[in-house]
């Protein structure tokens, strides 16, 4: 049994696919907290995973051995057609929401001296491509984000793990404003079986890259 998995691990974006596929691999490994927006959507899942609770995102303070963030929307756009109304939206949902909730949850981990952080990045935080205007960059902050918190840990043992995966096979990816072989896009069970993994065995991996079925990773 881990350590992690005594206290409650948080999912931001439980609601989502990739989000109720880590509610899957966790459930009854830990107390989970479900953080979103759409209380329906939470109770439909609730409906099948007695037991989890739901809070607001605007509601949340920092609660969480382990902070799983799995937020993201899609936004595409040239960088020569910039659209600011359609930039402000991914701004809050890729970049301002997510490192507003990993920034409450630090500020507790930092008090209790442990903790655990994994965000669900994408190789869009990593590379650029063509008309990846609207979510490039905004992957890029939080990536920089993260990379500050690292910096910041001081004493405290609060680890900090950041997944980059390609295209992952969910509804979201049909918005890639490029086309691709479904059958090279990962499967967001693999994607919450490798993040349980990391949890319940206690195996930290600071950096995953995965474009497709070849993953690399650095402890």
């Amino acid at each position: 049994m881990s350590v992690w998995t005594d206290g409650t691990i948080v999912i931001a974006g439980g609601t989502g696919a990739l989000g109720e596929r880590l509610v899957e691999a966790l459930f009854e490994k830990a107390p989970l907290l479900i953080l979103g927006r759409d209380r329906d959507k939470f109770l439909s899942l609730a409906g099948r995973y007695p037991g989890l609770e739901f809070q607001s995102i605007e509601e949340y303070q920092g609660e969480g051995h382990v902070f799983i963030n799995s937020i993201g929307a899609a936004c595409y756009f040239e960088a020569s057609s910039f659209s600011q109304d359609e930039a402000r939206k991914s701004y809050e949902s890729n970049f301002e929401v997510p490192a507003r909730l990993i920034s409450s949850a630090l500020k507790t981990m930092k008090k209790r001296g442990k903790g655990w952080v994994i965000n669900i990045n994408s190789l869009s935080g990593l590379h650029g491509y063509p008309q990846g205007g609207g979510y490039v960059p905004f992957k890029f902050a939080l990536k920089g984000f993260l990379e500050t918190a690292r910096k910041e840990r001081g004493r405290a043992d609060i680890r900090i793990s950041e997944i980059y995966p390609g295209i992952i096979d969910t509804p979201f990816s049909s918005a890639l404003p490029f086309s691709f072989d479904r059958a090279q896009a990962i499967s967001p069970v693999k994607v919450a079986a490798l993040i349980a993994w990391m949890v319940c065995e206690d195996i930290y991996l600071s950096h995953v890259e995965w474009p497709n079925d070849k993953i690399r990773f650095r402890r």
